[in-house]
């Protein structure tokens, strides 16, 4: 049973993706000039330079090697700023479940860095905030653009 799991699991892949490369989905997917370990690294300094606070680092490849698997570098950041956030999920508690934000770091088979968050304008959407909201959100998305080229 496990192994159909992971087939049906590994099948998923491609579509999975190629959904995560599209905005329609309501993310953010870029290609970094930088290794993913840098890209992090510029992605950490340059938010935190600016107010933001690093919550977590979630090493998803360091993970996988200690449970006996193999995954190419993928490294989830979970970020914020609690005079931004804040007052988004008290207009909208809902919020809470996509704040602080989520970046994902993650290199491809060609060895290639990728860049993969949540679009702010999707985010006001989906928890019925105006497009004030977004706009909050969004001088992030301008420095995690910054940072990976």
């Amino acid at each position: 049973m496990r192994s159909g799991t992971t087939i049906a699991f590994l099948l998923l892949i491609p579509l999975v993706a190629s959904a995560a490369a599209s905005d329609e989905v309501g993310l953010i997917s870029r290609e970094s000039a930088y290794p993913v370990a840098k890209t992090v690294e510029r992605i950490e300094s340059t938010l935190t330079a600016k107010g933001a606070k690093v919550f977590a680092r979630i090493d998803h490849g360091r993970e996988a090697a200690s449970a006996g698997l193999e995954l190419r570098p993928a490294v989830l950041l979970i970020v914020g700023n609690p005079k931004v956030g804040t007052p988004l999920m008290d207009a909208a508690p809902t919020m809470g479940i996509d704040l602080p934000l989520r970046i994902l770091v993650w290199q491809d088979d060609q060895d290639r860095a990728h860049v993969v968050w949540n679009d702010p304008g999707y985010l006001a959407k989906r928890h019925g905030l105006d497009a004030a909201a977004g706009k909050a959100l969004a001088p992030m998305s301008r420095l995690i653009e910054a940072a990976i080229k």
